[in-house]
């Protein structure tokens, strides 16, 4: 059975910009919480990784899941058309809270069966799209 975690994404975000050497004040104007989107979004952004319990690979890969949503390079096909992508201005992001599923258990690896765990991140998402 996985263990479930709720993380505020905005914790993340700012953990993220102050690690690249911006103020973590800092807000980022195209990506809003609002924790009703939990059940209500466009897509989600998921991303697994299975590594030995450390905490800095659990962080890292919350840190690559956020990235497209800080750099705008994500989309949601079923929401717009190829036409209509060509013609966005701009793009604003609305996320619900981070849910990080951890599974421990017994790994595989070529040195042998080793105890670890396999974490998945789930980001829900609304786009609004500025043309």
């Amino acid at each position: 059975m996985a263990q479930q975690t709720m993380i505020n994404p905005m914790n993340q975000i700012s953990g993220i910009l102050k690690s690249n050497g911006y103020d973590e004040s800092m807000v980022l104007s195209h990506v809003k919480y609002d924790q009703s989107i939990n059940e209500d979004y466009d897509y989600q952004i998921i991303r697994s990784s299975s590594h030995d319990g450390t905490l800095l690979f659990t962080m890292s890969l919350m840190d690559k899941a956020l990235l497209p949503l800080l750099n705008k390079q994500t989309y949601c096909s079923n929401t717009i058309t190829e036409e209509e992508l060509k013609k966005i201005s701009d793009i604003e992001y609305t996320i619900g809270d981070i849910r990080l599923e951890t599974e421990f258990g017994m790994r595989d690896l070529p040195a042998g069966r080793y105890p670890g765990q396999t974490d998945t991140v789930y980001i829900p998402v609304r786009c609004k799209y500025i043309f």
